[in-house]
C-alpha cells in the first residue's frame, strides 16, 4: 500500500481520504497482530472503499467485485468486522 504526496498532504488541513484511512487501518491491524495476536486474529477490517463499491448505484457488478476483495476471509468466523465509511 503505498500512499501520495498528495495524501499526505491532505493531513496538514486535518482531512482523511480512502487511502490514508486503509494505510492507518492495516498498520493498527499490523501492529495489532505483533501485540495481540489472538485479539487481532478475531478482528476484520474492510477497504473504505468496501462502502463505494456498495453504494455505487450506477454499476450492477459494485456487490460481486466487492465481496471479492475479501472472498479468502471467513467473516462469520470473526467477532469483530469493521467497516469504515468516509463520506462526505
Amino acid at each position: 500500500m503505498q500512499l501520495t504526496k498528495n495524501d499526505w498532504d491532505r493531513l496538514s488541513s486535518r482531512w482523511l481520504n480512502d487511502n490514508v484511512i486503509e494505510f492507518l487501518l492495516k498498520f493498527w491491524h499490523y501492529e495489532l497482530l505483533r501485540d495481540n495476536p489472538q485479539l487481532a486474529n478475531q478482528i476484520h477490517v474492510f477497504s473504505p472503499f468496501l462502502y463505494q463499491k456498495l453504494s455505487d448505484t450506477q454499476r450492477t457488478y459494485g456487490l460481486e467485485s466487492a465481496l471479492r476483495w475479501d472472498s479468502k476471509v471467513n467473516i462469520f468466523s470473526k467477532k469483530f468486522l469493521i467497516v469504515p465509511i468516509n463520506e462526505w
